[in-house]
């Protein structure tokens, strides 16, 4: 699933048109999809903590995938590194 980080503007309005609440200034783009990604790690990270909390089996399998993610990563930056080398 694709999340969109495009912002929703609007503006309030009475009958002359003249503006009663403006919105926030938006972030540019980098700004706003840093600041999406951490807003849904810390909703992901509360849902992981409830769910570990819950099941035991759950909290062991995060942990488990967590570990391998981080191999994964390590594994990335070492193949990175041996493609450099050889140029």
């Amino acid at each position: 699933m694709k999340i969109s980080t495009a912002s929703i503007q609007y503006q309030v309005s009475n009958y002359n048109n003249q503006a009663l609440v403006e919105t926030e200034r938006q972030p540019t783009g980098d700004e706003s999809q840093e600041e999406l990604d951490y807003v849904l790690s810390e909703f992901l990270d509360a849902k992981v903590q409830k769910y570990s909390e819950d099941s035991a089996t759950f909290a062991e399998q995060y942990q488990n995938l967590e570990k391998a993610y981080k191999q994964v990563v390590a594994l990335q930056e070492h193949v990175n590194k041996l493609k450099q080398s050889t140029v």
